[in-house]
Protein backbone atom coordinates (compact mmCIF):
# COMPACT_ATOMS: atom_id res chain seq x y z
CA UNK A 1 0.00 0.00 0.00
CA UNK A 2 1.59 3.54 -0.87
CA UNK A 3 1.28 6.33 1.56
CA UNK A 4 -0.71 8.89 1.51
CA UNK A 5 0.93 11.79 1.44
CA UNK A 6 5.16 12.18 0.58
CA UNK A 7 7.04 12.16 3.14
CA UNK A 8 8.69 15.93 2.70
CA UNK A 9 4.90 16.66 2.86
CA UNK A 10 4.62 15.03 6.47
CA UNK A 11 7.97 16.75 7.60
CA UNK A 12 8.36 20.06 6.51
CA UNK A 13 6.66 22.01 9.76
CA UNK A 14 8.62 19.40 12.17
CA UNK A 15 11.76 17.66 13.24
CA UNK A 16 12.30 14.07 12.14
CA UNK A 17 14.95 11.96 13.27
CA UNK A 18 15.97 9.16 10.56
CA UNK A 19 18.44 6.68 11.35
CA UNK A 20 19.87 5.36 7.77
CA UNK A 21 22.69 2.84 7.09
CA UNK A 22 22.88 3.69 3.05
CA UNK A 23 24.87 7.03 2.77
CA UNK A 24 22.35 7.92 -0.53
CA UNK A 25 19.12 8.44 1.88
CA UNK A 26 21.86 10.49 4.36
CA UNK A 27 22.55 12.56 1.73
CA UNK A 28 18.75 13.46 1.36
CA UNK A 29 18.51 15.03 4.46
CA UNK A 30 18.65 18.40 5.22
CA UNK A 31 21.19 18.64 8.17
CA UNK A 32 23.17 15.16 8.11
CA UNK A 33 24.54 13.97 11.48
CA UNK A 34 27.24 11.53 12.51
CA UNK A 35 27.11 10.04 15.61
CA UNK A 36 29.34 8.07 17.55
CA UNK A 37 28.72 6.50 21.11
CA UNK A 38 25.72 8.43 20.87
CA UNK A 39 27.44 11.87 20.59
CA UNK A 40 27.16 14.38 17.34
CA UNK A 41 30.51 14.48 16.04
CA UNK A 42 29.52 16.22 12.81
CA UNK A 43 26.59 17.80 11.31
CA UNK A 44 25.81 20.04 8.55
CA UNK A 45 24.82 20.06 4.70
CA UNK A 46 26.30 16.74 2.85
CA UNK A 47 28.74 19.15 0.69
CA UNK A 48 30.14 20.86 3.62
CA UNK A 49 30.22 17.66 5.21
CA UNK A 50 32.50 15.66 2.60
CA UNK A 51 34.55 18.81 2.09
CA UNK A 52 35.02 18.78 6.03
CA UNK A 53 36.92 15.37 5.07
CA UNK A 54 35.50 13.43 8.46
CA UNK A 55 33.93 10.86 9.27
CA UNK A 56 30.66 12.24 7.54
CA UNK A 57 33.13 11.84 4.85
CA UNK A 58 34.85 8.54 6.18
CA UNK A 59 31.15 6.99 5.96
CA UNK A 60 30.18 8.26 2.52
CA UNK A 61 33.33 6.55 0.78
CA UNK A 62 32.73 3.43 2.20
CA UNK A 63 29.15 3.03 1.49
CA UNK A 64 29.36 4.76 -1.81
CA UNK A 65 30.42 2.87 -4.57
CA UNK A 66 30.81 5.69 -7.09
CA UNK A 67 32.52 7.81 -4.63
CA UNK A 68 35.25 5.24 -3.93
Amino acid sequence: MAPRHPRSRLTQAHTTLAAAHRPTTTAKAHRPTALTSGRIIEQGIHTDLLAANGAYARLWRHGTPEAA
